[in-house]
Parts: C-alpha cells; structure tokens; sequence
C-alpha cells in the first residue's frame, strides 16, 4: 500500500509525494505532462528497490490518462 500525496501542479507537471505502507520519509514522483510519462524524483526512506514508486507510478499515470482528475491525497493498493 502506498499514500500519496499531492504535492506540486502547474502546466508542466504533477508531483506526488509517496509513503510505502504510509510510513516512513516521503519520497517524490512527477509526471510530466510533456513526455506523458512519470518519473521517480527521490525514493522514499523505505523503498530500497523502487519497488513502490513504481506502483504509484503505475497509478499516477492511469489516473491521469484515464482522465479522473487529480486527488489532493489517495491510497494505491493492491492484492
């Protein structure tokens, strides 16, 4: 499970901040709206291998293509 939350928005991108399991020191993703893709910009304290920046970016980027807007904060999960 990952907790993220919106950071930054303006007309070049999109920062989230992430927090593996919602603990820890937050890391950062951006997607940038220019390439249409996201991008790690500083892993989180607990995610030694990436693992869960790139499950909210997985995310990040459906949200955003599937076009459902941009929540201030929302848990990524998975089973």
């Amino acid at each position: 499970m990952n907790l993220l939350k919106l950071f930054e928005s303006n007309r070049e991108k999109v920062v989230y901040e992430y927090a593996p399991e919602g603990e820890g020191k937050f890391g950062k993703i951006a997607f940038l709206f220019s390439k249409g893709e996201a991008e790690i910009v500083e892993p989180a304290e607990k995610d030694e291998k990436n693992w869960y920046a790139y499950k909210a970016i997985s995310s990040l980027e459906r949200q955003i293509k599937e076009n459902k807007g941009l929540p201030l904060e929302f848990i990524n999960s998975w089973g």
